[in-house]
Formats: structure tokens, C-alpha cells, sequence
């Protein structure tokens, strides 16, 4: 992967263009912050009855990000993936890269547990028909590959049962005990894949604009949400998109959302 790579929860990753737009628009988030949070403490501290106050500064603030998402298409952002993998599938991601997951997709991971021998022909079928991507209504998975924007530990209550459980929700999610569980909970280890993903693959360009933003805002001393957000690519991703691929049994792999990265900062030690 060429080019820089931002942490959208690190300033020391923002190139200068980034920084000077940022930079342009201090007083503003200055006030823009200030007033949200003071705006929150009034309204706690109230009956919360009628409206809630309003923010002068929010027009041109939300006017603001949506200008920088502009800019921040052209970027690469790194972000998380969490999983569960056998030797053989982190082989693959490693030389073939990312694809986005489709029912075809399921089909064949399912097919090549088969032919390794972890899954009978009977079980295989059995988990390919219980899929939820046959009745994915809304969209919400099929043709996508979800990530999030900062690094979690891997005992984080969102992402332990990715990791427990071999095929994230496009096999997983319509089992909840029994044999099925015990089966998908067997194959594989768990795995977060590490990954630099260029924001034009994907819908969520705002968003990363609006957390550099709010991380940019907390360094000027405001109060300011985390910033974290989930997104999903929706073009392959090739191999060398894959920065580093973090097994279970690894040094990193508990140190992740902790302090590996280095530079990273909990939620707890930010608030």
C-alpha cells in the first residue's frame, strides 16, 4: 500500500493539508464544542422538559465536515477487522487480498472447510442453507466488508463473538447453542485483521471527516465524542492493503485497543 496511512484517532498521522484545513477552522470548533457542551451539562441538569437547547455554531460546523469529507476521499484510513480464520483462509487473504461478502463468497469458504476436513458435506450444506445472506432485506451484509475505524481489545463485548466463532455473522448469526455453535466455535482461531482502506471503497467518507474532526478538537481541549465509527468496503481490498494479520497466541493480539497500537489512547484514558 502506497501513500500515507491516517489513524483517524491520531493527529501525528494527518498530513499538513489536512492539518492547515483543521487549523482554518479552530474558533470555530472551539465554539462549536464549547457550546454542545455546555448545551449537554444545562440539559442534564434540568427537568428536560421542552427543547433542547440549540447550537448557533452547528450550521456552520456540519458545513464544515461535509467540505472536508470532499478532501478526505482521496485518503487511506487504517481500520479493524475482527474475525475467526484457519491457517489456510489468512494464506489466502495474505496473497489474494479482500473481497467483499456475498452469499457466493460464504459458499465458498463453506466448501473449502470441506475440503480441508473440517466440515462434513452434510454440516457444510447445513450451514450454507442457514445463512442469513439468503434473506439479507435490508442490505446489511451481502456485497460488504465491515471494519472498524479504531482498534478494539479483543475482549471488547462487540467483537468477542466474531471472534469466537468461525464466519462472522454471514454463518453464525442464526445459531445461538447447541452443536451448531460448538462446531463454528472450533474451526479457526480468532484473528483481527489490520488493514489500510482507501475511502473512496467505501460509503463513509463523512464520517472519517467528522472523527479526525472530533479527535482535532479534543487536542484544542474540548469535549468531544470518542469518534469511533464502523464502515465496510464495498471493492475488493488487495494484499497489500493487509498491514498485519493478528492471531490468538500472538504478543499483539492482546495488546490491541490497549497500547498496541503505541500511539493509541483508550476511550477511558481520553474522557
Amino acid at each position: 500500500m502506497t501513500g500515507s496511512i491516517i489513524d483517524v484517532w491520531d493527529l501525528s498521522t494527518f498530513d499538513a493539508a489536512l492539518l492547515a484545513r483543521l487549523d482554518e477552522q479552530r474558533a470555530l470548533l472551539i465554539d462549536y464544542y464549547g457550546t454542545s457542551r455546555a448545551n449537554f451539562l444545562a440539559r442534564e441538569a434540568s427537568d428536560r422538559r421542552g427543547p433542547p437547547p440549540s447550537n448557533p455554531c452547528a450550521g456552520d460546523y456540519l458545513a464544515f465536515v461535509e467540505d472536508l469529507a470532499t478532501d478526505m476521499a482521496e485518503h487511506t484510513i487504517r481500520a479493524w477487522h475482527y474475525t475467526r480464520l484457519t491457517d489456510h483462509e489468512i494464506g489466502i487473504i495474505r496473497t489474494e487480498g479482500i473481497c467483499p461478502a456475498t452469499l457466493e463468497t460464504v459458499q465458498q469458504r463453506i466448501a473449502g472447510l470441506v475440503a480441508s476436513g473440517d466440515l462434513a458435506a452434510e454440516e457444510a450444506q447445513f450451514f450454507f442453507d442457514s445463512s442469513p445472506f439468503h434473506d439479507d432485506e435490508f442490505g446489511g451484509r451481502n456485497g460488504k466488508f465491515w471494519m472498524v475505524s479504531h482498534p478494539l481489545p479483543c475482549d471488547d463485548g462487540g467483537v468477542t463473538s466474531l471472534l469466537a466463532h468461525w464466519g462472522g455473522e454471514s454463518v453464525y448469526f442464526n445459531h445461538h447453542e447447541g452443536d451448531a455453535i460448538d462446531k463454528l466455535s472450533s474451526i479457526g482461531r480468532a484473528c483481527v485483521l489490520e488493514i489500510a482502506v482507501p475511502l473512496h471503497a467505501t460509503r463513509h467518507v463523512y464520517d472519517a471527516a467528522r472523527s479526525v474532526t472530533q479527535h482535532y478538537g479534543r487536542s484544542l481541549g474540548c469535549h468531544t465524542d470518542w469518534g469511533m465509527f464502523d464502515l465496510y468496503a464495498t471493492f475488493p481490498l488487495g494484499p497489500d492493503a493487509v498491514l498485519r494479520v493478528h492471531g490468538d497466541g500472538e504478543t499483539d493480539f492482546g495488546l490491541l485497543g490497549r497500547s498496541y497500537p503505541q500511539t493509541f489512547k483508550p476511550r477511558e484514558e481520553m474522557d
